[in-house]
């Protein structure tokens, strides 16, 4: 209420609203106000807990579960207010047909049958987030989803320091469920390696070592052409999708309002004109590579601004 009050008065020439779903709806009417939806490559993604003794996620038949138990469209329609786009994986953006993957559809039967044949030592779970109404959204469209197959799920609302040392610096993690978010960057390929705990080092604590994944990450990272590249991002969401360790689930739209009266909505920064406009108009080996250090694309920019 802060912030609309301070582009309502004019205090604030621009603010952005977090991915907040009802910002558009708190911003109508107000005199001189211009609301925006701007898509991102952020994603939410519940994350199970696949390494600290004692947690029942460890075992794969009970991710593949979970998996099975999420209702993508429910959390877009309740937490985004219908906003977002359902995610298989590290990008919004499809790449081929999620269809295929091997856990796409929603099936609590067989999610059922998988907790069955695991028989887990306990059914009582925690899930935790950092304080937000977004996150807290989010877990509560999963708590009731999987409730569907007999799990319980004990929601905690954390604040942000304390949710930081039970995810990503305390080794193990101190957690069982975990809904939170990556940034997209500018390259799907750049959060790839937070599915490599070898590679990413902090969320180590609850992201089991996946030989094959790496591989994969591999394949893709140095693919010969576009169509080698296509497949190999195409292996990886498979990959992800059926190891169930953290599961994307959509993407985060943020909600920019600014001073119509004050300012035009544009940059008046560093002009683009000589770029690419589009992803498809960048030299082909921007769109397959991430940048590295000492690597110069074929836009001749370090960094590319494509990777």
């Amino acid at each position: 209420q802060g912030i609309v009050a301070a582009l309502t008065d004019g205090t604030a020439d621009v603010a952005s609203f977090e991915g907040n779903p009802d910002a558009s709806a708190l911003l109508a009417g107000i005199a001189n106000v211009t609301v925006a939806a701007q898509r991102q490559t952020a994603y939410s993604f519940l994350a199970l807990n696949a390494v600290t003794e004692g947690s029942i996620f460890k075992d794969l038949k009970v991710r593949q579960a979970v998996a099975l138990a999420l209702d993508r469209k429910q959390i877009v329609d309740f937490a985004f207010a219908g906003q977002s786009v359902a995610s298989y994986g590290y990008t919004q953006f499809k790449l081929g047909d999620d269809s295929k993957l091997p856990l796409y559809a929603r099936d609590v039967e067989k999610a059922k049958a998988l907790i069955a044949e695991a028989k887990p030592a306990k059914t009582k779970v925690n899930l935790i987030y950092a304080g937000g109404d977004l996150d807290a959204n989010v877990s509560q469209v999963i708590k009731q989803q999987l409730a569907e197959i007999g799990l319980d799920v004990q929601l905690e609302g954390l604040e942000e320091g304390v949710w930081l040392s039970r995810t990503w610096t305390g080794k193990p993690s101190e957690f069982d469920l975990n809904v939170t978010y990556f940034s997209g960057f500018s390259h799907p390929l750049i959060t790839a390696h937070w599915w490599a705990p070898e590679l990413a080092g902090f969320d180590a604590g609850h992201v089991a070592v996946d030989p094959a994944y790496t591989e994969l990450l591999n394949k893709a990272l140095f693919a010969a052409s576009d169509a080698d590249y296509d497949a190999a991002m195409l292996a990886l969401f498979a990959r992800i999708n059926e190891t169930a360790n953290l599961i994307p689930l959509c993407s985060r739209t943020e909600t920019v309002a600014w001073r119509s009266d004050r300012w035009s909505g544009r940059s008046s920064g560093t002009s683009t004109e000589s770029r690419p406009t589009t992803a498809a108009s960048a030299p082909a080996a921007c769109r397959r590579n991430p940048a590295r250090p000492g690597h110069r694309h074929p836009c001749h920019q370090r960094p590319c601004q494509w990777a």
